[in-house]
């Protein structure tokens, strides 16, 4: 009943689109077209995924109270880095949908004739140095796939062209016309992909088995009418519906949550000062480690998350996006903490039964709502639904977006191809595996990948040892699952294994890994960078794109 809500919610707003014309912008970016309450919201709605009841109450039976402030931080950090990163985004790519727009536009790059400037300076400014180019803030004009080397091209109308004297003999324009080129754009898109394929799956996971526990049926069941009903209004309506559902949605999540959380607490007896007696909210030294892992593994992955993306160039403007990350930080902080709460609640209540024979601990938040009586349940089943539905549909209209960034694929192409990846999703949820090692796993590979791709704003950032820092990032990881797996297990092996299995969130192998795995990437792509004289001077304008979107008609044959 609560997805067909949303299917009509959908279907209304469509209604209202009868007979305007859809292109493929308003479909995939909704661009300039959010204030900061609707922003709020949908980051809200977004980001708060069914994830929180699984995951959030696990960190708060692992890894108490500071684990929980930890989980609280980390779905923040990503929203403040949006947010800082966003002006620039909208400035420089006004035409752009996701994060691969900046990896792969176009622009013009030549070497810098003092590799030896402020790496941080230049980072915090963005904008060229005009000691060191002789242009100031102009774009460059300068083209390398020209015959003469330094040749300009006509500036367009956007102010002086690069001198050619910046290109000589000593100093030759780079060869790349692309920010960070295709071999870049395609390993950050296979890794989004993948993130994005571990999210929904961890969705459908979360509410297949909410409802199975809290109603005993097959988990299979919702996880088909979630995926298909969140497919149908996202694939119709692309970013504008899904912006509107998360306006429902995040109200739902809100008050609903709230509600269920206050009702667990006052229908399932705990002694007095149960939390403080029992242990289970002190701070530990795995509650530390767990919230410096999470911290790190969050932003990284959320920093590869399409669908936020697209929400940078829906909002109306820059303050829109300001307010409205504080709006859905707030929102979201406030979630976080009532959920973990409710985990460290469950250890005291059930103890040692979470963790053995059976480990449970990801269903310990059910287990207590288990208690209450039915019209609660019910009201925990919506719940979930709502959350679930809210993630997926921008996941889904995410993927198509990312997939879409390949300008030979027409949009019902990509969203043939998200249709697709539904189905391994769907497979994987019916497992019911723990929902907070699918996210470690996907988030590694975003802790490997995100600091050379941040450095990007740093404009003496190679190409090639952006590539090269990815690379050592994913061997970084694997070098410390094996050295902690013979530090622990004698066998690397074993270590290795952890990848594939369920990751301890306290471990220490698992914190050298989130740790070392942006420090050795961002250090590679750094002295690369230095070694190779570089410049990027900015992205090159884009013409309009062509509309390939099927418009909406209520037209009769």
């Amino acid at each position: 009943a609560t997805l067909a809500v949303f299917g009509l919610t959908a279907l209304a707003s469509l209604r209202t689109s009868l007979g305007q014309k859809v292109n493929r912008d308003t479909y995939f970016a909704a661009r300039n077209t959010q204030n900061w309450v609707a922003l709020s919201l949908s980051f809200f709605a977004s980001g708060m995924g069914a994830w929180v009841l699984f995951a959030v109450a696990e960190v708060g039976t692992q890894a108490g109270s500071i684990g929980v402030a930890g989980y609280a931080v980390a779905v923040v950090v990503p929203l403040v880095l949006l947010t800082f990163i966003a002006p620039y985004m909208r400035k420089n790519l006004p035409k752009g949908v996701t994060f691969t727009d900046y990896l792969d536009q176009r622009g013009g790059a030549v070497a810098t004739t003092s590799p030896w400037r402020s790496v941080a300076a230049e980072i915090i400014l963005l904008e060229p140095d005009p000691v060191s180019t002789g242009v100031g803030s102009a774009l460059c004009d300068t083209c390398p796939l020209f015959p003469a080397l330094g040749t300009p091209r006509p500036s367009r109308g956007r102010g002086p062209v690069a001198p050619p004297a910046l290109a000589s003999a000593a100093f030759p324009p780079c060869p790349w016309s692309q920010r960070f080129g295709t071999v870049v754009n395609v390993y950050v898109s296979v890794i989004s992909m993948f993130y994005m394929f571990i999210y929904l799956a961890a969705e459908l996971t979360s509410v297949g088995g909410a409802v199975q526990l809290l109603t005993g049926l097959t988990p299979l069941a919702p996880v088909l009418g979630t995926s298909i009903i969140t497919l149908f209004y996202s694939s119709l309506g692309g970013l504008p519906v899904s912006l509107l559902t998360d306006q429902v949605q995040g109200v739902m999540v809100l008050l609903l949550t709230v509600v269920l959380v206050i009702g667990a607490f006052a229908y399932v007896e705990l002694p007095e000062n149960a939390l403080i007696d029992s242990g289970s909210a002190d701070a530990t030294g795995n509650g530390v480690i767990a919230a410096v892992v999470l911290i790190i593994a969050v932003t990284s992955a959320n920093m590869f998350h399409s669908g936020y993306w697209q929400r940078v160039w829906a909002a109306a403007d820059n303050k829109a996006m300001l307010h409205g990350s504080i709006g859905a930080s707030v929102l979201q902080v406030v979630i976080v903490c009532l959920v973990g709460v409710l985990g460290m609640a469950a250890v005291t209540r059930y103890g040692a039964s979470l963790f053995s024979p059976s480990y449970v601990a990801f269903l310990a938040a059910f287990f207590i709502i288990n208690e209450m009586p039915v019209a609660w349940r019910v009201v925990a089943v919506i719940a979930t639904v709502c959350m679930v539905a809210s993630s997926a549909d921008t996941l889904q209209n995410g993927m198509a977006a990312l997939l879409s960034a390949n300008k030979h694929l027409k949009v019902s192409h990509a969203q043939a191809i998200t249709i697709l990846f539904n189905v391994p999703a769907i497979v994987l949820a019916t497992l019911q595996l723990s929902v907070l090692s699918l996210f470690l796993l996907a988030d590694l590979l975003g802790a490997a990948t995100l600091v050379p791709l941040g450095l990007g704003l740093w404009r003496r950032t190679h190409p090639m040892a952006a590539l090269a820092g990815c690379i050592f990032g994913l061997i970084t990881v694997v070098v410390t699952f094996a050295v902690g797996g013979v530090l622990e297990y004698g066998s690397a092996e074993a270590g290795l294994g952890r990848l594939y299995g369920n990751l301890d969130l306290t471990s220490g192998t698992l914190l050298a890994a989130f740790i070392l795995a942006p420090v050795m990437s961002g250090l590679v792509t750094v002295v690369g960078s230095l070694i190779v004289p570089f410049e990027f001077q900015g992205f090159a304008e884009e013409a309009e794109e062509a509309v390939d979107v099927p418009t909406v008609s209520n037209s009769k044959a």
